[in-house]
């Protein structure tokens, strides 16, 4: 839900959206060796720097181009991080397929063990 608001507050009218679920994914991931359930949101909005890709989890942290009085504390994609290491799953962002805009993805084991 958070990534899914994220999208929307920071991008513009009339902008496209996109969420895509692979279910299940057999394509090795960059994080998991077994089937996972597949999920990427992305957005044409203001984007997140390619330096700043790994930090925007960390508490507290924002990315350069959100700290312009968009509101929030810098806490939730570091929450959706340690709900998603709760479930074994993970999350990242990557540059977007469009080139324009954010793209995370996060994806959970198919079966848990």
């Amino acid at each position: 839900m958070n990534l899914a608001l994220n999208a929307i507050q920071f991008s513009n009218n009339n902008s496209t959206i996109w969420i895509n679920v692979m279910v299940p994914s057999k394509e090795k991931s960059k994080h998991h060796q077994a089937e996972v359930v597949h999920f990427s949101i992305e957005d044409e909005g203001i984007g997140i720097p390619n330096d700043e890709l790994d930090s925007i989890f960390g508490r507290f942290i924002q990315s350069s181009l959100t700290k312009t009085g968009s509101g929030g504390t810098g806490l939730g994609l570091a929450i959706c991080a340690e709900i998603m290491k709760v479930h074994k799953g993970d999350i990242w962002a990557e540059e977007p397929k469009n080139g324009r805009g954010a793209r995370f993805v996060f994806e959970f084991p198919k079966k848990l063990t």
